[in-house]
């Protein structure tokens, strides 16, 4: 993927584990505001790819702003949400929880 950063690669990987991208935080902190060719941060990427709700809280806590950040096609990382394969269990509404409460559920898309 263009314009990619290693914390973008491993936020794609299924079952993405909690200590991994917690290293790669300490390491560069910056990194969680660091967007790709597609505008997307590395929680959108984490979302996308149904990471759970500690490797997602992880994100947020290291930059809030984050849940309201659109991609290229004005799309929160909550829009990503109701993709998820667990979207039949009680994670699902905790993640869309920690990601709406910022106000991220009033940001239409490019479709409105």
């Amino acid at each position: 993927h263009h314009d990619s950063a290693a914390i973008h690669l491993v936020c794609r990987l299924d079952g993405l584990p909690l200590d991994i991208i917690e290293d790669l935080i300490a390491c560069n902190i910056q990194s969680v505001r660091w967007k790709d060719s597609n505008g997307w941060l590395p929680l959108h990427h984490a979302v996308a790819k149904n990471a759970s709700l500690q490797v997602l809280k992880c994100l947020v806590d290291a930059f809030p702003e984050g849940t309201t950040s659109q991609d290229n096609r004005r799309r929160t990382p909550l829009h990503f949400i109701f993709f998820r394969h667990d979207a039949v269990d009680d994670s699902m509404a905790d993640c869309a929880r920690l990601l709406s409460d910022t106000g991220a559920a009033h940001l239409p898309d490019e479709n409105g």
